[in-house]
């Protein structure tokens, strides 16, 4: 499960997130080992524990993969402790991430060196399906229609620029080089403009109201 998360594209370069869950857990299992010397883990102990490694957690799945962890471990390690001694899991809790992080990491740069560029070139070419399609469907469709095909072609530009960034934050072999996605995505952002400004001008033409939602 730990591979899965780490593997997990959603947190950034695969480098970062190995180290950020190796670092999370180091650090969570010292913050609960501390709490459990000061506290002996008395049940409000375990109430404030929860809530604190609790709010870490949500804070950190949206702004730092290390913080996340961090608090994730903190919530196990209370829950196993509901169920009884939890001390003899410290060395396990930081040798299990240990190893999946190794695994990831020989799997991403040995096995699979061009995943992430890979995932980029994949989410590149997705983004411009949806922008032909926009651009060539849009004209004749509804205000709805309209509004649904735009927001479908600036989301999938905007998950390829991310795959872009996150593939060239990567480390690279030697004279390696990557594509410039950034430039053609760049040019088919300009395409969607482009036709959402044809449209908002034909329509002030004819009088209609078809100004398009925050993408």
């Amino acid at each position: 499960m730990t591979v899965a998360f780490i593997y997990k594209p959603d947190f950034g370069p695969v480098l970062r997130r190995a180290v950020h869950r190796c670092v999370g857990t180091v650090v969570g299992v010292a913050a609960i080992g501390a709490v459990a010397l000061l506290t002996g883990n008395t049940p409000y102990a375990l109430i404030g524990t929860v809530a604190v490694f609790g709010a870490l957690m949500a804070v950190g799945v949206r702004h730092h993969y290390a913080v996340a962890t961090t608090g994730l471990t903190g919530i196990v390690f209370v829950l196993v402790d509901l169920l009884g001694e939890h001390r003899t899991l410290y060395g396990t809790r930081i040798l299990d991430p240990t190893l999946a992080a190794a695994i990831v990491l020989e799997a991403n740069f040995l096995v699979w060196p061009d995943s992430a560029g890979s995932w980029a070139a994949t989410q590149t070419e997705a983004a411009l399906i949806a922008v032909r399609r926009y651009r060539d469907l849009a004209p004749n469709a509804t205000s709805a229609q309209r509004q649904t095909l735009r927001r479908a072609a600036y989301r999938r530009l905007a998950d390829a620029r991310r795959a872009a960034a996150q593939a060239r934050a990567e480390p690279l072999p030697p004279k390696r080089t990557l594509p410039d996605w950034e430039a053609t995505i760049t040019a088919a952002e300009q395409v969607c403009d482009a036709v959402t400004a044809e449209i908002l001008a034909n329509t002030a033409d004819s009088g209609g109201d078809d100004a398009p939602d925050s993408a």
